[in-house]
């Protein structure tokens, strides 16, 4: 199906996949970790990048989350072929932001969680301690500070390394 679909076809294909892999996941039928990273591999070596990173994402399994993080960190500009809301929501659901602080989705990351706090398992101060416990304490006090709307000439960064002494 993947090898033989037309160029053009590519990314509906991969989506494709996608859903058939999400169906069986709650069934009997569920693909073993192997069939999954076999899969995982094809999409990337057909450079299809968005269903592969979303796959490796959610498969649950520590080694493929470890595979999606290397090709995040390896894009250099986002666009609609390596980054959607799905995807955004996936990395925050399986708190892998820490992983994506150096990438170009990073900013991205930050805007959706702030724009879309309900949606998802995730708050903005449980984010703010995962990068604080990482070593990332401007990063976490900046967001804590941008969240509770303190005002852009207060954000400087010595006020953001000591928001999470304060606020967590």
């Amino acid at each position: 199906m993947l090898l033989k679909c037309a160029p053009e076809q590519k990314d509906t294909t991969g989506n494709e996949i996608l859903s058939i892999c999400r169906s069986l996941y709650l069934t009997k039928h569920k693909l073993s970790f192997q069939c999954v990273k076999q899969i995982y591999l094809l999409l990337l070596e057909q450079s299809i990048l968005l269903p592969a990173l979303k796959l490796g994402i959610e498969s649950g399994t520590h080694e493929l989350q470890k595979l999606a993080i290397e090709q995040i960190r390896a894009v250099t500009q986002i666009d609609a072929s390596n980054c959607d809301t799905e995807l955004l929501s996936l990395l925050l659901n399986n708190k892998l932001v820490v992983d994506c602080v150096s990438t170009v989705f990073y900013p991205y990351l930050l805007k959706h969680l702030l724009t879309n706090r309900e949606e998802g398992q995730y708050t903005v101060e449980e984010i703010a301690e995962q990068l604080n416990q990482a070593g990332c304490t401007a990063e976490g006090g900046s967001l804590l500070m941008y969240h509770r709307a303190t005002h852009p000439s207060l954000s400087t960064f010595s006020a953001a390394l000591s928001v999470t002494k304060k606020w967590l």
